[in-house]
């Protein structure tokens, strides 16, 4: 076994130099959809996204919601907790080229969270 690569040795030079690529490529694309989308209110990055835009012109459907409104109905996760979920869960749509974040969007940035706080 290989650091790294397990049997069969590691990921070739061109394969990961490809894939660095093609991550750079959709980061930059992420990014200026986010800065276009952002633009009217004065923003360039999902980070920056306020409590008010994301409760208000950028709510998400009530089902994309409703896996956050129920860990805040447990106590598991606050108003400013589900505002950063809300944020990478932006994120996580733009990698994709969708127009708005999916209950697995707002899933996967729960499991960030949590696996961040443990």
């Amino acid at each position: 076994d290989r650091p790294g690569g397990g049997r069969g040795g590691a990921v070739p030079a061109a394969r990961r130099v490809a894939a660095c690529a093609d991550v750079a490529r959709r980061v930059a694309a992420a990014r200026a959809v986010q800065a276009e989308r952002l633009r009217p209110h004065g923003l360039r990055t999902n980070a920056e996204l306020t409590s008010s835009l994301l409760s208000g012109p950028l709510r998400s459907a009530a089902s994309v919601m409703a896996g956050l409104e129920r860990e805040m109905e447990r106590g598991a996760l606050t108003a400013r907790g589900m505002h950063r979920v809300l944020r990478v869960a932006w994120t996580l749509a733009d990698l994709e080229a969708r127009d708005g974040p999916t209950a697995d969007d707002v899933d996967t940035a729960l499991h960030f969270r949590a696996s961040s706080l443990a």
